[in-house]
């Protein structure tokens, strides 16, 4: 079940009912393959339901009550005390806590004199953190041996249960994706939700005897094994599906691929020159390699610079957020301008069906997107504008020249950075372009939009078994940790 911490309360929640309601179709399916329990019993817990009658409940801060246990918040370090030298105690926070996995990333430290002033809590390998910050809030796994001492932030609870829970049986409990709505639901803060340890720890739980706990992980451990590795392998052949089409892009703008009779051909080498561009290589004879700027309308602009009043209805006004997936998703608009701010940003730059937006600041530089809509809106000052010349060139041939991977190669070569990467509408302008004959550019942008396509819909295919293989995963563990089947 895919939280996105980019979603509002409002928007989580609605993903999480309509998550929740696929998973009560595929518990039916379920039904009928595993074994139930011979008598069931009201769990007195509503996002549970009923439970084998033998099982009981708990509350989670309860799974800590006897002697070595643990229900304790990790430790407010400020980032003034961490540091990057490895020869100290690492410090893990909720990026690390997977939905049942570990995940390494990051490389904080604390020295031992830090570990010392602030009277922190050490972190032993095998116990199992909680994250209470974004969701899926609640989610845990169990710390591996990272071969150093460690500690973890203050949304981290550390919990290490008595003996008579398996740990491994709760991570599962963990990623039930009920268990997770519920924690949703309990979590606060309208940007960064987050649940507080005592509401967390009053939430209740339940479990079989340990024998039969051990038996629910194990079979856990080895049925989503299975659906992680099905997944992986449609995640590659999704990489290998997006390489290809970004290969198809880059030899049929850059003219390696010549189109004959329908079909796509590898030109001769007596029919390609020198580029003089390194990380271009060779290029149809009678093509030609120019500047961007000898082939658009307009010189490449900007929006403004300005940070206009935003409302909550009007004009919609983008910046780089919008550009998703090469598209321009207005869904991720900053907001409304007025129409006076409109009109005056016009002055500068008023957007054009088949302008093509490049970001030239931020984490996402070298992303584009064509206008395909015919409604007013206006943009901000991190996109940059290429509007096509139309007696040299087609403006799909544009947009698809400006998304192979040769013209990607040229932006990254060329930003710069400070506080973020960046890269300037002049250095933009100067950026080689390589130019089929006009005559020639609508087919090879036929052939680029047919094969993508195909491509795109078996992706989309790839994409689709992937949601119902995590679908079958998130109901296996719902059913097994809560008794609904009988492993």
């Amino acid at each position: 079940m895919h939280y996105q911490c980019g979603r509002n309360v409002e928007e989580n929640q609605v993903y999480v009912k309509e998550k929740l309601k696929a998973n009560k179709a595929i518990q039916k399916q379920m039904a009928n393959q595993y074994k139930k329990y011979s008598s069931y019993k009201d769990s007195g817990i509503e996002w549970i339901g009923e439970i084998p009658s033998h099982w009981k409940k708990i509350k989670i801060k309860h799974l800590a009550n006897g002697s070595d246990t643990l229900f304790l918040d990790g430790d407010w370090i400020e980032s003034g005390d961490i540091v990057s030298d490895e020869d100290n105690i690492r410090y893990i926070t909720t990026g690390n806590i997977g939905e049942g996995k570990y995940k390494e990333q990051g490389n904080g430290y604390i020295t031992e004199e830090t570990f010392k002033k602030l009277n922190c809590t050490e972190v032993f390998p095998g116990d199992l953190i909680i994250s209470r910050l974004n969701p899926p809030i609640g989610r845990a796994c169990i710390i591996p041996e990272l071969g150093k001492r460690i500690v973890t932030s203050v949304d981290n609870v550390i919990l290490r249960p008595s003996e008579n829970y398996s740990k491994n049986f709760l991570r599962h409990f963990f990623t039930n994706p009920k268990y997770n709505a519920h924690t949703l639901l309990e979590g606060r803060g309208a940007i960064m939700q987050r649940i507080s340890r005592s509401i967390l720890g009053n939430i209740e739980i339940v479990f079989p005897p340990l024998y039969e706990q051990t038996a629910i992980a194990n079979f856990l451990d080895q049925k989503t094994t299975q659906i992680d590795r099905a997944i992986e392998l449609k995640e590659q052949t999704i990489a290998l599906l997006k390489e290809r089409k970004q290969i198809v892009i880059q030899e049929l703008v850059t003219g390696k691929w010549r189109i004959e009779n329908g079909e796509l051909k590898m030109r001769d080498k007596a029919e390609l020159k020198d580029s003089g561009v390194e990380w271009i290589g060779e290029v149809p004879k009678e093509w030609e390699m120019t500047s961007v700027k000898h082939l658009l309308s307009i010189p490449i602009t900007d929006g403004p610079h300005s940070t206009p009043v935003l409302y909550d209805e009007g004009i919609p006004f983008i910046s780089a957020e919008a550009i998703k997936n090469n598209k321009i998703d207005f869904d991720k608009k900053r907001g409304y301008i007025s129409q006076k701010d409109h009109e005056e940003f016009c002055r500068k730059y008023k957007p054009k069906t088949g302008d093509i937006y490049m970001v030239k600041s931020g984490a996402t530089t070298g992303n584009i997107a064509m206008v395909e809509v015919d409604f007013e809106f206006s943009i901000w000052s991190p996109l940059a504008v290429f509007r096509a010349k139309d007696n040299i060139l087609d403006n799909k041939y544009l947009f698809y020249s400006l998304l192979a991977p040769y013209f990607k190669k040229g932006v990254e070569l060329k930003w710069s950075f400070g506080t973020q990467q960046n890269i300037g509408m002049g250095v933009l302008s100067n950026l080689p372009l390589i130019v089929a004959p006009l005559s020639k550019q609508q087919t090879i942008v036929h052939h680029i939009e047919q094969e993508s396509t195909k491509i795109d819909r078996a992706i989309s295919l790839q994409e689709q078994e992937i949601e119902k293989l995590k679908e079958l995963k998130a109901t296996l563990i719902d059913s097994a940790v809560t008794g609904k089947i009988k492993v």
